[in-house]
């Protein structure tokens, strides 16, 4: 017997999207027998609360993969993983993160009442008491974990991920539900969770995962096995296939290797002639300015030549006549003027007119009776004579060094552009070896070590199909042990079933027992297993017709009947016991003939110590009334109804809406607690 959590009480504390009524950042809601409402427009938390009410049972975990699954799993699971959201569900709702905020929930399993209390920015436990006792933990146990093995003992599952599957998929029935009563696996986790003793289910749980967890070895080992065997026939071949490839690679090496020296020797040479020409260079320029020093020595000596030979020239004209042919060349045009320059300086010498070349006796001041001035004197003469030769030497040194310079760098460009030559046929001599090299035949040492690397795989593949085998023989017999007892527990559920989904279908429908085939790894051995088939009539046929899957009957119906089986599962495991069902906003796909249905079967799930709480959108609806029970019958009835429902108006942060039309929505909610539209 399975027992299911019934809630007492919710108390939400420092959490700003639930400020309170009194804006004191506390909300605490008690929930009665019978039904509860949580009601409000979107935008105020319904979905945040019902999810705080599971987190708060089962904490940040989840089922492995379940969230990315479509469907139920064929292996049972035997442990939990994290939920990846735990850090951040509650905390992106509130500008605060959710620091300080905390949330309880009261409630009870069986004999044992639990308070639990976790703190909402990553859900983790603050404290947890057991019948108003700190809860019992062992030596080395987390909180968490000592939670987990109390809860699931109370519950009387095997696990916590049990535990964890059974209030996911029958205690809530949220936005994002998934169908189980067409899911066959679903149907075996649940047939197996709820109908066999927790040690029977323990041990059904430990041989699907055994035999999940060699299958998938096997199939691992198998699949390196095969790529081994494709890569020693691809290496066969190629050994076959390329054997002259090693000497062609070897002659196209030692070219490579020849263009590789040269192009070494051609930067080396490069690298010289660069720092040969760096030297030239330097050694011009320092040239240069002796060339300019000699050139300015000559000229001073020329002009004092030209001030002594001709006194009445003024200075601009003597300094003229100094510059006319500077450097060698004309000064007026930029032509050569060596012949001007020797004319030039013959007159110096000769004491003639350096513009008309008339003698000293010819000269106008002589005719005038002035002193006729003597030629230079020797020492003179010698002086513009060195610097002659010295401007002379420097020159023929510059051009040299002009000359050396030009060669170098013709001889530089030659070199480089061979170098760009020789670069791209190194990278294409490049590319075309390691095309060879790529084709070179393998090392036979190489095939051997893949062959025995096969044997191997084959080895371990066969190894650990044997260990399944050998799981699967015992899972057989515990299928065996219990096929009967679940054909019981199937029938239980029919009759169950077929009671609550006639209050809500017009058609007639029921569950019949199957056994269907299945298994819990993806190649291992078939087994059969008890399940049940939906049949509903219909208006095109006689009699009742399966409904194999979902899209075989109308959206509405298709919610029902699925809430309908959970209903089923509940009351044949729990043998009508205490429970609570959470159902998040059904009111959505039905019209209003079907709502007031819906309404009534809800209400009839929660009778005695059953809870049924139910989210609604104050929509133009009749779910409210038919939930609550139709039109109050007097002012009393209509207090026991606002005490039984969470009025988000009140005690949630507004939204844009609620701010402006709360009035409005307040008189909805009123005329639906009242049994009518307003």
């Amino acid at each position: 017997m399975i027992f299911f959590p019934v809630f007492r009480e919710l108390h939400v504390g420092n959490y700003r999207l639930f400020p309170g009524a009194d804006q004191k950042h506390s909300v605490r809601f008690p929930f009665r027998p019978g039904v509860s409402l949580v009601a409000g427009v979107n935008g105020l938390g319904k979905t945040t609360l019902i999810n705080m009410l599971y987190r708060l049972l089962v904490g940040p975990y989840e089922i492995p993969k379940d969230n990315s699954a479509r469907g139920f799993s064929g292996a049972a699971r035997d442990r939990v993983s994290n939920w990846d959201d735990r850090k951040r569900f509650f905390s992106v709702r509130v500008a605060d993160h959710a620091v300080t905020a905390r949330a309880r929930l009261e409630f009870s399993i069986a004999n044992r009442d639990f308070i639990v209390s976790r703190a909402l920015k990553d859900c983790s436990l603050i404290e947890v008491k057991c019948n108003y006792l700190p809860l019992e933990q062992n030596a080395g146990e987390s909180l968490e974990a000592a939670y987990q093995r109390h809860i699931a003992a109370a519950a009387g599952v095997s696990s916590f991920a049990d535990f964890l599957t059974v209030i996911k998929y029958l205690t809530f029935f949220n936005e994002d539900r998934r169908d189980i009563v067409w899911d066959r696996q679903a149907q075996r986790q649940f047939f197996r969770i709820l109908f066999t003793t927790p040690e029977t289910a323990a041990e059904w749980t430990r041989l699907e995962v055994e035999i999940s967890r060699a299958d998938s070895r096997a199939r691992n080992y198998s699949t390196i096995a095969d790529q081994t065997d494709k890569e020693i026939r691809s290496l066969s071949e190629a050994l076959n296939r390329n054997s002259g490839v090693a000497a062609q690679l070897e002659s196209a090496q030692k070219i490579l290797d020849a263009d590789l020296e040269r192009k070494k020797q051609m930067e080396i040479e490069v690298g010289a002639l660069e720092e040969e020409l760096k030297k030239l260079k330097s050694t011009l320029e320092r040239t240069k300015l002796t060339e300019d020093d000699a050139v300015k020595r000559l000229e001073e000596l020329r002009y004092t030549a030209l001030a002594r030979l001709f006194p009445s020239l003024d200075e601009t004209a003597r300094y003229i006549l100094t510059h006319l042919f500077a450097k060698g060349r004309c000064q007026a045009c930029d032509a050569d003027a060596g012949h001007k320059i020797a004319e030039f300086e013959h007159a110096l010498e000769q004491h003639l007119c350096a513009i008309c070349g008339a003698p000293p006796e010819a000269q106008g001041r002589a005719a005038a009776g002035a002193e006729v001035v003597a030629p230079p004197e020797a020492l003179e003469a010698r002086r513009i004579d060195g610097a002659r030769r010295a401007v002379d030497d420097a020159r023929t040194q510059r051009l040299s060094l002009v000359s050396q310079i030009e060669e170098g760098e013709a001889r530089r460009r030659e070199i480089l552009q061979s170098l760009e030559q020789i670069a791209v046929s190194i990278s294409g001599q490049m590319i075309a070896n390691r095309q060879l090299r790529s084709q070179l035949p393998p090392d036979p040492e190489q095939i051997t070590k893949k062959r025995q690397t096969y044997r191997d795989m084959r080895a371990s593949e066969a190894e650990w199909i044997s260990t399944r085998k050998a799981f699967e023989r015992e899972y057989e017999i515990v299928l065996e042990q219990n096929q009967e007892a679940m054909r019981q527990a199937t029938l239980r559920v029919a009759r169950y079933f077929k009671e609550i989904a006639q209050k809500f279908l017009e058609e007639a429908c029921d569950l019949t027992f199957v056994m269907t085939r299945g298994r819990p790894s993806q190649d291992g051995e078939y087994f059969m297993y008890p399940a049940m088939s939906f049949e509903m009539t219909a208006a095109a046929f006689e009699g009742l017709q399966p409904r194999i899957t979902p899209d075989d009957v109308s959206e509405s119906q298709r919610e029902f009947i699925d809430l309908a089986f959970r209903m089923a599962l509940m009351e044949a495991a729990s043998r009508e016991g205490p429970a609570t069902l959470v159902i998040e906003t059904p009111e959505a796909s039905l019209d209003i003939v079907f709502m007031r249905r819906a309404g009534e079967l809800l209400r009839s799930f929660a009778q005695g110590e059953r809870r049924v709480i139910i989210t609604s959108n104050l929509t133009n609806s009749e779910m409210i009334p038919a939930v609550m029970g139709g039109r109050v019958r007097d002012e009393a009835e209509l207090q026991e109804r606002r005490a039984r429902t969470l009025d988000l108006l009140e005690v949630a942060a507004p939204n844009a809406a609620v701010r402006r039309h709360k009035r409005e929505y307040k008189d909805f909610l009123d005329a639906g607690l009242r049994g009518g539209l307003p």
